[in-house]
């Protein structure tokens, strides 16, 4: 058998995904990061993040209108939504170029595609098989546990690696 091309594959790119990675790296593993869509997932790209600068806007606007009470004398004239817009893409992509950057900083190998547990050492990533050192192990967020599973929580805190793990996961819990 060849040796394996990771210490440990992480499969699911977002928030807890990538800190997993760079905990391993972190550890002097070798790390991968497997997903078929973008580094920081739903959370940085569609659901967390976006929310927030969205809001941001909306209590900038909120503060605007009640800012005689701080006696302050301003005008609200309304919310152009096509600059907050381009605001909260500004705020997602600097997040994103930041992460990458920490990504390729800690030498975290970013594998674009979908990928599936295939053996007890080895994920297939869109026909191509990626293995790793250590055995598998699954985590999912829903926080289901199973016997042999290592949370993202529990890998973050950890200050050795004897039997590294896998980390499978998806953040609705289902396994891709």
């Amino acid at each position: 058998m060849s040796e394996p091309e990771y210490d440990i594959v992480v499969l699911g790119a977002g928030s807890g995904g990538y800190a997993t990675a760079l905990r391993a790296s972190q550890l002097g593993m070798k790390a991968a990061l497997i997903d078929g869509d973008k580094v920081g997932g739903t959370c940085l790209h569609r659901g967390y993040i976006p929310t927030k600068a969205s809001l941001h806007a909306a209590q900038t606007a909120d503060a605007a209108c009640e800012s005689e009470t701080f006696a302050i004398r301003s005008t609200f004239e309304g919310i152009d939504m096509a600059i907050a817009g381009t605001y909260r893409d500004s705020v997602i992509t600097k997040l994103d170029k930041g992460l990458q950057g920490l990504l390729s900083s800690h030498n975290v190998k970013v594998v674009k595609g979908w990928g599936r547990l295939t053996g007890a050492n080895t994920l297939t990533v869109d026909g191509r098989d990626i293995t790793a050192r250590y055995r598998t192990v699954e985590y999912n967020l829903a926080g289901n546990r199973k016997s042999n599973i290592l949370n993202t929580q529990g890998f973050i805190k950890l200050v050795s690696v004897e039997n590294g793990p896998i980390v499978g996961f998806h953040g609705n819990g289902s396994r891709r």
